[in-house]
């Protein structure tokens, strides 16, 4: 990696906001009590693995946001890394996604004619997206030099807030050891 330029993209979602209500899940994502249960979370409880499995995703996304906040601090810590830059990038809802064939059939129902709406909505919105979009929008955050030394988080290509809990130095430190 180029000490002087280089970048670590990662993938988030709006999914990892706990203060956010999510529109596909009861649950929200957060981080457990017992940090342990990351990596070895206990069984579904039958009729909730829908929810807990989008809670899961969430968590996960969570986690990306919260390394990224650590690897910055400690890249910049680094006068020898110190110009290499991480970001986190929420593409938006990909309607297209193959993740939505696991969905409720409501749901997927609804996904299907927002995809089929798609040529009109990419005009009036970003909260849903064409695959192709999100991923120049990645392209362009990871070489394009606009993004050259930009930190944080992103959707798209727009620069947004993280969830709070991405910010707590103890998920950090945990995160970091797990």
């Amino acid at each position: 990696m180029d000490a002087a330029s280089g970048r670590v993209v990662m993938l988030g979602s709006a999914a990892h906001y706990p203060e956010k209500e999510n529109p596909l899940a009861k649950l929200r994502a957060g981080f457990p009590a017992d940090m342990e249960q990351l990596v070895r979370p206990p069984p579904d409880e039958p009729g909730n693995e829908h929810d807990r499995g989008f809670q899961r995703y969430g968590t996960a996304k969570l986690a990306n946001v919260v390394f990224m906040q650590d690897l910055n601090k400690r890249l910049q810590r680094d006068p020898k890394l110190s110009s290499i830059t991480v970001t986190c990038m929420d593409p938006g809802g990909l309607v297209s996604s193959r993740a939505h064939s696991e969905q409720r059939a409501g749901v997927r129902r609804l996904m299907a004619v927002v995809d089929a709406m798609m040529p009109l909505l990419r005009h009036f919105t970003t909260a849903v997206r064409t695959t192709e979009d999100a991923g120049r929008d990645l392209v362009a955050l990871s070489v394009e030099p606009e993004f050259r030394g930009k930190r944080g988080y992103f959707v798209g290509r727009s620069a947004e807030i993280p969830a709070k809990d991405s910010l707590d130095s103890q998920a950090q430190k945990t995160l970091g050891v797990l």
